[in-house]
């Protein structure tokens, strides 16, 4: 049975993703102030790498890691829950950008809605 990183289309289509998305979320008033002094080409890095361990569900630690690289923000721009669905919307315009089936993007999505407590360190 295909992972869900194969079904997404691999390494390429995903770093394509990551691309978009964060092009999408700069765009989004709701959250693009967060990203006004950080790199986005090295949070674009970071954020495939995290995306393709979660998608070959060979994530352990990641509750850790997503709590621990979200801890500034959470602090410094009241990050919360309106962020984290902002996040999530762009997220899935930009899978739906590059035409992943809808049951790979609800997988995806679910994945990553499993995450907003430790992202917003509850």
């Amino acid at each position: 049975m295909p992972t869900l990183f194969d079904r997404l289309g691999g390494e390429e289509v995903i770093s394509k993703i990551i691309r978009d998305f964060y092009a999408i979320m700069l765009e989004d008033s709701r959250i693009n102030y967060i990203f006004k002094s950080v790199d986005i080409e090295a949070l674009q890095r970071k954020q495939a790498w995290f995306f393709t361990s979660l998608t070959l569900e060979k994530n352990k630690g990641t509750h850790d890691y997503m709590r621990r690289a979200h801890k500034n923000l959470v602090q410094q721009h009241g990050l919360n829950s309106i962020h984290f669905d902002a996040a999530i919307e762009c997220l899935k315009k930009a899978m739906q950008a590059n035409k992943i089936d809808p049951q790979s993007i609800s997988d995806t999505l679910a994945h990553a809605q499993a995450l907003e407590n430790f992202v917003l360190d509850r």
